[in-house]
């Protein structure tokens, strides 16, 4: 403490730099923390340029993880951002595997086309069949049973 008096500055540092050390010195360590620093099983301090290159590398797991932003069915422009800035070859990998074929566009577009066709229909029926069925209980009612 008397060290910590005299040497603001430098106290303040090491305070920032390494709470948990200045925690264990001073006596207000979790029991395992000092448990593990009893054992020498207390993991090292890792630098600052440690720390960001591993949060860096832990959001683009993340962003890779949620899937590829640059795909046609879900685009996520702010993940695509931030990939760019954290990893331009995984953010140009990505961008390379979500492009389509020459070939494969004219395809992809109608079928997507076909199959939003195709769901709306069902919708429109299965919302229709709703709307009968409360509009005239009673019919609905009597189908049923014969179904």
């Amino acid at each position: 403490m008397t060290w910590c008096s005299n040497n603001v500055t430098e106290s303040v540092k090491i305070r920032s730099l390494d709470p948990v050390l200045c925690s264990l010195l001073d006596g207000t360590a979790p029991a395992s923390v000092r448990a593990d620093a009893i054992e020498g099983t207390l993991a090292p301090r890792l630098s600052p340029e440690e720390s960001a290159e591993a949060a860096r590398k832990q959001t683009v797991s993340e962003i890779r993880d949620a899937g590829n932003p640059y795909s046609a069915d879900s685009p996520n422009l702010t993940s695509q951002l931030r990939l760019e800035q954290l990893d331009p070859m995984t953010a140009a990998t990505l961008r390379k595997a979500a492009e389509p074929h020459a070939n494969q566009w004219s395809e992809a577009v109608t079928r997507a086309d076909q199959a939003r066709t195709k769901k709306a229909a069902i919708e429109s029926h299965q919302h229709g069949a709703r709307l009968a069925a409360a509009q005239y209980p009673r019919h609905a009612a009597a189908r049923r049973r014969q179904g």
